[in-house]
């Protein structure tokens, strides 16, 4: 799965499987590795590129500490995944990560996505795309300081 932005967004993702039937996407959350673990952490963000934890950060993504105050959500984030880390997008970065769904039949990749306030010049009006093996699940857009919103896209 690809997430490509100009976004910048933070996510947690579920995965659902069937209506009624739920099943947590292992290894969703992006606590690992711990930002205070990562060289060039700032205390409450880090840029990552390459390979981290089960994702892979390109092009200007990282994670962001949700336990501290940031220009995002003022330290008052909702319950991520897996904890309080973040992931985040911005300009054109880009976020991956492989996974088997244990599931068939028709499947829903739903996250949180929010945008950060107008700061100086950058501001969270912005687009990103969703890809699963190279075929776009949607285009989603983000407005600035647009808190925690639910989305998901269905994988056929």
């Amino acid at each position: 799965m690809r997430w490509s932005s100009a976004a910048a967004m933070a996510a947690a993702m579920l995965l659902a499987a069937r209506p009624a039937m739920a099943e947590a996407l292992l290894n969703g959350g992006f606590e690992s590795p711990p930002i205070v673990s990562v060289p060039g952490n700032l205390g409450s963000y880090v840029y990552i590129n390459g390979d981290a934890g089960f994702w892979t950060f390109l092009g200007g993504a990282g994670l962001i500490n949700g336990n501290t105050a940031t220009p995002w959500f003022g330290g008052s984030p909702p319950q991520g995944f897996g904890g309080s880390q973040y992931a985040f997008l911005q300009n054109s970065s880009s976020l991956q990560q492989s996974f088997i769904a244990q599931s068939s039949g028709l499947l829903t990749l739903s996250w949180l996505e929010a945008a950060r306030p107008v700061i100086s010049s950058s501001a969270g009006n912005q687009n990103y795309t969703v890809h699963l093996d190279g075929t776009l699940l949607g285009s989603f857009s983000t407005v600035s300081g647009q808190a925690f919103t639910a989305r998901s896209a269905a994988i056929v």
